[in-house]
């Protein structure tokens, strides 16, 4: 079972994200976004090389409800490509 918590990340008294340790290192390396505030999460990070890092992005871009666009940093230098 992974371990996580829910995020305020704006400090508006909502919480936006969910983060998880989905691995059970202790480190959280998936993060669930509500970024335009309905209540869905439409955006979703994930370090998949266990550095600490998002390196893998996935964003329901158009609202449907499907994820769309994915980037990732495939050359390890914290941008992604």
């Amino acid at each position: 079972m992974a371990d996580g918590e829910y995020v305020d990340s704006d400090g508006d008294g909502y919480k936006e994200s969910y983060v998880e340790d989905s691995d059970g290192d202790g480190e959280f390396d998936t993060v669930y976004m509500d970024t335009d505030g309905d209540g869905y999460v439409d955006a979703v990070g994930v370090d998949t090389d266990g550095d600490g890092e998002l390196d893998s992005y996935t964003y329901d871009t158009d609202g449907d409800g499907e994820f769309d666009t994915v980037y990732m940093d495939t050359d390890g230098d914290g941008y992604v490509d």
